[in-house]
């Protein structure tokens, strides 16, 4: 039969164990909300609906027809 203190120290081991598990930093993730390849360069177009890199296709501005044209 366990004693007092090897159950406490049973417990202590697993929690210091818990507590490793839970310490171990995530790795982030390359793509971007919308499925982009962050580093792979490519950066979401909402215009598109498609991950582009900007320096090979140009990303439209949307052109909202209810504002009024101030020069």
């Amino acid at each position: 039969m366990l004693s007092i203190a090897d159950l406490r120290l049973r417990s202590l081991i697993i929690m210091i164990g818990l507590n490793l598990i839970y310490a171990i930093p995530k790795v982030p993730s390359p793509y971007d909300e919308n499925g982009c390849c962050i580093s792979c360069g490519y950066t979401y177009c909402p215009t598109l609906l498609e991950c582009i890199r900007l320096w090979e296709t140009e990303c439209p501005k949307i052109i909202n027809p209810f504002l009024p044209i101030v020069n």
